[in-house]
């Protein structure tokens, strides 16, 4: 048994270590700030049609496009009040071991649907060396915070797609390309900004 002190970013790290079999970290130092996010960047007088408005500013109708490590499509904060999924698609750069689920139009990766995810068959990942960077983000910009009742993100009433992208390959900035035409593909199709 020892008690250590080191970032938090290196707690994955030191538990995939083979002579460590437990890791309870104190969380009394962490504290979530998306309520002062809300309130320095003046988005709570936005979801509350605050004069001059006189419609909420909530993300309704509208698609957020992310390109990061991924998501965890399982995290509350991303379904509606019905437990369905807000992510109307993953694209997973990373793998393309599944031939069937490989974007034609691309010829790489793996594309989830969101009748995917509420069916229980989507096996995406947000990778465990990014630390959850992914999740994050989305939570930041869409979180509706229904996994706590609080902490919302900016827009908690958008929907939302996710391109996983591979951080690794040479041809990086093509494949920021393809996921920005990707988005935009989806968004057009519904006829959503």
């Amino acid at each position: 048994i020892a008690s250590v002190s080191l970032p938090l970013k290196k707690v994955r790290e030191l538990e995939t270590k083979p002579w460590v079999d437990l890791v309870e970290i104190e969380t009394n130092n962490v504290i979530p700030l998306s309520d002062t996010m809300l309130i320095n960047n003046n988005i709570i007088p936005l979801h509350n049609s605050q004069s001059p408005l006189t419609y909420s500013l909530d993300g309704e109708g509208v698609i957020i496009g992310f390109l990061d490590t991924g998501v965890d499509f399982n995290h509350d904060d991303f379904k509606d009040v019905n437990g369905n999924s807000r992510i109307l698609s993953i694209w997973d750069h990373t793998d393309s071991a599944d031939v069937n689920r490989i974007p034609a139009k691309y010829g790489y990766g793996q594309v989830w649907s969101k009748a995917d995810i509420d069916n229980g068959i989507c096996i995406h990942d947000d990778p465990a060396n990014y630390y959850g960077h992914g999740t994050m983000v989305v939570g930041v910009a869409a979180g509706n915070g229904l996994a706590s009742n609080q902490f919302k993100g900016v827009a908690p009433k958008s929907d939302i797609v996710v391109v996983a992208m591979d951080f690794d390959i040479n041809d990086f900035n093509s494949s920021v390309a393809d996921a920005i035409d990707y988005i935009f593909n989806i968004a057009d199709s519904l006829g959503k900004p």
